[in-house]
């Protein structure tokens, strides 16, 4: 199974979704300022999956991959940016579970202005799961 093109046949035409793709790489874009870039990149022996502009995993799986991507536009994720001062720096998966929002994983710079102050945004998509995947 090749999830890149999975992807591409179950949103390629769907009204609302704009997408950023070559043959080894697509990117769903966010439908407001209140989301994140979800994409997947076929590495040859390994899938990558990215949420925002720093948040990754890699899968060995591409179904786990896929499972990875589409928990990105789910009401049950959303995505932690820290900033100092302007500068993001660090990217955690939320996920919910019942009325708790508890982390699951986190990317992050090793070197960063850490004199800055230090604030976060949260960020999550609009809910997709209407569509027939």
């Amino acid at each position: 199974m090749n999830p890149i093109n999975v992807i591409r046949k179950q949103l390629h035409d769907h009204p609302g979704v704009t997408l950023e793709e070559d043959h080894k790489f697509i990117c769903v874009k966010p439908r407001n300022d209140q989301g994140f870039n979800v994409s997947l990149q076929d590495e040859g022996m390994h899938f990558t999956v990215t949420f925002g502009e720093g948040w990754h995993e890699h899968f060995n799986s591409a179904q786990d991959a896929l499972n990875c991507f589409y928990f990105g536009f789910s009401n049950n994720c959303r995505l932690k940016t820290v900033l100092a001062g302007d500068f993001p720096y660090k990217w955690t998966v939320e996920y919910n579970e019942g009325n708790e929002w508890l982390e699951d994983s986190s990317t992050n710079l090793i070197f960063f202005p850490f004199w800055r102050a230090r604030h976060h945004v949260y960020q999550q998509n609009t809910d997709i799961s209407n569509l027939p995947i």
